[in-house]
């Protein structure tokens, strides 16, 4: 059994900064990720899953996004929560070990953007790095959203994970607010009335979840949210539901878009990606 390795910071940084740059973004159409064994440390008490890689490049189609998830979560269900808070980590795994995996996931992806523009790191620093939200990175991401949806007391504990995945605006904009996120109640909730009313949220589900989503953001100005118990927010949603099959576009208030310019691009560079 070998221990988990994991990158320094500052070389996790380089490698960010050097992307954010644009500069040898053709690296990532190798198969092969050469990196520097010296800048990496190890994890202390966490052991490297054996076969991963094999089991996690079986699942490299964007259609097997929801299995993957699941695979790579079992084999670190012993990660703490402070290191998968480590951006780090993550960024060693999908440089290192689970490399070819990113690669073979992402390479359409990669291609499309280097011949378009060689210079250009959106698909790369979104998959690989943590330019936004912490979930968009593509292994943290899997990683957190089951660990968030998870629910030991059902007969199927990925019951709520399944619609997540379905509903994939939730992962990657909607629920992409980590603090709210971590709220397992209010995901539970949520998710649990989501996914027992696919003949409400199949249909536009886009803006009817993000309607959903936007209800409960701005709840949490007036409620703590965190102290209350997931039959509140499905009997929430649940209520709502007249409403929210009334929408038919992006919801009636106009939104004020604080992002900046860089961020709007990568925000749509990600959507693009989905299509």
């Amino acid at each position: 059994m070998a221990i988990q390795k994991i990158f320094k910071e500052g070389y996790a940084g380089a490698l960010n900064n050097k992307v954010s740059r644009g500069e040898e973004l053709s690296l990532y159409l190798n198969k092969a990720f050469v990196y520097d064994e010296s800048e990496t440390d190890w994890v202390g008490g966490l052991v490297q899953p054996e076969g991963l890689l094999d089991k996690m490049v079986s699942l490299s189609d964007k259609s097997q996004d929801f299995q993957a998830a699941i695979t790579l979560y079992e084999n670190y269900r012993q990660l703490s929560l402070v290191v998968a808070s480590e951006k780090s980590f993550w960024i060693y795994l999908g440089h290192a070990d689970l490399y070819l995996y990113m690669h073979k996931r992402f390479l359409n992806d990669v291609t499309r953007l280097l011949h378009k523009d060689p210079t250009k790191p959106s698909v790369i620093l979104n998959r690989w790095f943590f330019p936004r939200e912490f979930v968009r990175n593509h292994l943290a991401g899997m990683w957190w959203d089951v660990n968030c949806t998870i629910d030991e007391t059902n007969s199927d504990p990925y019951i709520n994970t399944r619609t997540l995945f379905k509903y994939y605006d939730m992962r990657s904009i909607n629920f992409a607010n980590f603090k709210m996120f971590r709220n397992k109640e209010q995901v539970k909730g949520i998710l649990k009335c989501i996914g027992e009313h696919p003949e409400i949220f199949d249909i536009y589900s886009q803006n009817r979840v993000r309607y959903v989503t936007k209800y409960f953001n701005r709840l949490g100005a007036t409620k703590q949210l965190i102290a209350l118990p997931w039959e509140f927010f499905y009997n929430t949603v649940d209520s709502l539901l007249d409403e929210v099959n009334q929408v038919f576009d992006s919801g009636k208030e106009t939104i004020i878009d604080t992002r900046t310019e860089k961020e709007k691009q990568l925000d749509t560079d990600w959507q693009n990606e989905q299509d």
